[in-house]
């Protein structure tokens, strides 16, 4: 499909969750709405990395059960699939992870860094390089 792959965060479900979609130029939706996250969390920050060459893009969020219990997810989506896989959890020693970004680069490699609040005050920034593929 043609343009970019955009995402959101609604309520539609009643709670916070991440939405995708490929969108033309003109601002219009050229293919399904994706739900990515689940209605059993919170999500929101979302961000997105499209890898053209393998025709898949990763969709990366914050979500949690409870404040300051926010883990990052990530999950890859082929392009006008129609839905997406369970996203993946993220390993993180954090009090809390928000705020995801995400690139993917030649060799299919998802890079993220995100910022993390540490127990005890303060913060970091992370990274983490992922092997990623669509099942």
């Amino acid at each position: 499909c043609t343009g970019f792959n955009g995402v959101w965060t609604d309520e539609r479900y009643g709670s916070f969750s991440i939405f995708a979609a490929a969108v033309g130029t003109d601002g219009r939706s050229v293919g399904p709405e994706v739900a990515v996250s689940g209605t059993d969390l919170s999500a929101w920050s979302p961000a997105i990395a499209a890898d053209d060459a393998r025709g898949q893009f990763a969709i990366v969020f914050s979500a949690g059960s409870a404040p300051n219990e926010n883990r990052i997810h990530a999950t890859m989506i082929v392009r006008d699939a129609g839905e997406a896989p369970e996203a993946i959890i993220v390993p993180s020693e954090s009090a809390d992870a928000l705020d995801p970004r995400a690139s993917i680069d030649a060799s299919g490699r998802l890079a993220l860094v995100w910022q993390d609040l540490v127990f005890g005050g303060g913060a970091a920034v992370s990274l983490a390089v992922l092997s990623c593929s669509h099942p």
